[in-house]
């Protein structure tokens, strides 16, 4: 953010009695103007930063002119009573795939682009979970099983067999809810910068106990508030961090603070990746530094090799 800086003026220190007396609608004025002056600052601080974020979601695809493909079907279906859930079907044959977006995202705005690859060798699905997108919004129903429940009732209206579950961010803790509890309906479990703590709990990291705003949508608090601790995870996994994430957005200019900004990054979430590791066995556990957290955007090529190669092993 723009600093403001109030430089002193001559009298400053002198007694009110002293000083010439400022008219009230003068005073009144330049206070306005120092406001709008602050909130100006800001509000250019805020548009740089959309700005950098946008001219990065520009970059990522930078020369690729191949086109989205889009669904085959978009339908949706009845996961409890009076709730109904956005499913996308991309087509292809063989073992399902099922994508789960992270927060706030649609199961087409995260995966259109990337979740089709896939369709050469599996049958490709996604599903926009509840309060967001198309699906209901109920004002009920986000705790972290129940939303790991909705995703299984679409399994079994859709008849899965064996399915791959593939989740970006929060949703690994749908992952780590379905492969936790239900372990014999699944095939394995891909996180996609999603194997924090809302995914798998470990003992030896403190928890976070971040207050949340309370101005967030509903639904975004309900889930936040409706974590769990997963810790045993008994299917084939892959999961891929980004650590340190890509920061150079926020500080372009400004080496040492970049520096400073990943090292914080990777002392809290270091950890939590090497506790994954040592309490999932069954885990391959890969770290792209300096990625994107939407990692299968900014490192496409490396998320697809490191998928495929992992898919192929499952029986």
């Amino acid at each position: 953010m723009p600093a403001v800086c109030f430089r002193k003026s001559k009298g400053d220190d002198d007694p009110p009695s002293q000083r010439a007396r400022m008219p009230f609608r003068a005073r009144s004025l330049l206070k306005a103007t120092l406001a709008v002056a602050i909130f100006a600052g800001l509000a250019i601080a805020i548009i740089h930063q959309l700005r950098a974020r946008a001219e990065l979601a520009q970059d990522w695809y930078q020369g690729n002119t191949e086109e989205i493909q889009p669904p085959k079907a978009q339908f949706y279906v009845t996961v409890d009573k009076d709730v109904r859930v956005q499913v996308v079907d991309w087509g292809g044959s063989g073992r399902p795939l099922v994508f789960l977006p992270g927060l706030g995202s649609t199961a087409r705005s995260a995966f259109d682009r990337f979740a089709p690859k896939f369709v050469s060798g599996y049958h490709v699905y996604g599903i926009t979970r509840r309060g967001f997108g198309s699906s209901s919004r109920p004002d009920t129903g986000y705790s972290a099983d129940r939303l790991g429940d909705d995703v299984v009732a679409v399994l079994d209206a859709l008849k899965l067999h064996q399915p791959v579950l593939v989740g970006h961010s929060i949703g690994g803790q749908e992952l780590s809810s379905v492969g936790s509890r239900y372990p014999e309906r699944i095939a394995g479990l891909v996180y996609l910068d999603a194997a924090y703590d809302y995914a798998f709990y470990s003992p030896t990291i403190p928890e976070r106990n971040t207050p949340l705003n309370p101005k967030l949508p509903a639904p975004v608090r309900a889930i936040l508030e409706g974590k769990k601790r997963y810790t045993d995870l008994r299917v084939p996994v892959l999961a891929i961090y980004a650590i340190p994430t890509d920061l150079s957005w926020r500080y372009p200019n400004d080496p040492s603070a970049l520096a400073k900004a990943e090292a914080e990054e990777i002392a809290r979430n270091g950890p939590q990746a090497q506790a994954f590791a040592k309490g999932v066995p069954s885990a391959r556990v890969i770290n792209i530094p300096r990625a994107n957290h939407f990692v299968f955007f900014s490192h496409e090529d490396r998320v697809l090799h490191e998928m495929r190669t992992f898919l192929e092993t499952l029986r």
